[in-house]
């Protein structure tokens, strides 16, 4: 049985996750974006729109709302939770950052609900020009780059270690 990087994830390493993205967020105007595909955006420098769905890049203002989406299992992920920490100002020099907040479920009754960042149609390119610090999750181990090429050389030698104890990784 193949087992993903993801399934080793712990309450332990949840509440040090949220805690190093809150932390790197201190006094920052900063804008986050949790995923489970860390090494693709690595790789590219490039954050895709989805094709499916709404056609828009999502950011918010809530940590634990990044680590939330960082950390949600999908059957296309590349296992590492990670959470890109985005200077608001750089994004906004390039993008249109639209304020947005999805209507409210019916049964909401604290009245309470997210309120997003939203880039629409568009990909955010040379992610590496916008970034404040990445931070992702191995297991219970939190590490914090604020290079995207350290971030590449990190998923590499994750990358070695997981195919040694024949855990998926891509």
């Amino acid at each position: 049985m193949v087992h993903t990087m993801l399934q080793f994830y712990s309450d332990t390493a949840d509440k040090n996750f949220t805690r190093a993205v809150r932390d790197i967020a201190r006094r920052q105007s900063v804008l986050f974006h949790g995923t489970s595909l860390g090494s693709l955006i690595a790789r590219t420098n490039t954050l895709l729109y989805p094709t499916v769905g709404d056609p828009a890049i999502s950011f918010t203002r809530s940590p634990e709302t990044a680590v939330h989406f960082a950390t949600l299992p999908k059957d296309f992920d590349d296992g590492l939770p990670t959470v890109f920490v985005f200077n608001r100002q750089s994004l906004r020099s390039r993008y249109r950052v639209e304020p947005y907040q999805y209507p409210p479920p019916e049964n909401n009754k604290e009245g309470k609900f997210e309120m997003e960042e939203i880039i629409w149609h568009r990909d955010v390119e040379c992610v590496s020009r916008h970034l404040a610090a990445i931070v992702y999750c191995v297991a219970d181990d939190v590490f914090v780059e604020t290079d995207i090429s350290e971030m590449r050389r990190s998923y590499k030698q994750i990358a070695a270690a997981c195919a040694e104890a024949n855990l998926e990784f891509r």
